[in-house]
């Protein structure tokens, strides 16, 4: 983490490694958790030099909330997708999701509810910013 980066910056790189720990929280990262944080990377606007980086130095990223709920939001889905992408969400994940979620400014008492919506909106196609405004609305 430079000293250098952005308040927006930080909470991008920060988001990115909630999302190696939940990747990592069954023992390893397989290839599709991989490529997907590597997507998720891009599009949250990090360079391949900066993801490769995070990969290297995670201890060197502090958490840093996002700041609206949209973000939130985005943070969330992000996280289910993640947990989502072997086919399998594994209790580990599930209670490391419960976790964070207070810290993006969800009771861990909705988690299940809103993974749950979170998954079946996915399964349904629902477009990802519809589906990010009605999480952003339960926030």
């Amino acid at each position: 983490m430079s000293w250098f980066d952005s308040e927006k910056t930080k909470i991008r790189k920060s988001h990115i490694i909630n999302l190696m720990t939940l990747a990592i929280s069954d023992g390893h990262i397989d290839k599709r958790e991989q490529d997907l944080l590597f997507d998720i990377a891009s599009r949250w606007g990090l360079s391949p030099n900066e993801f490769q980086d995070l990969l290297k130095n995670p201890h060197k990223v502090k958490f840093t909330p996002p700041t609206n709920n949209q973000d939130r939001a985005y943070q969330l889905l992000d996280l289910v997708f993640m947990m989502m992408i072997d086919e399998k969400i594994r209790e580990s994940e599930m209670d490391l999701c419960k976790t964070l979620a207070p810290s993006l400014g969800y009771p861990p008492s909705i988690v299940d509810k809103l993974v749950k919506i979170v998954v079946d909106s996915i399964n349904q196609n629902v477009e990802r910013d519809i589906l990010a405004q009605k999480i952003a609305a339960m926030n």
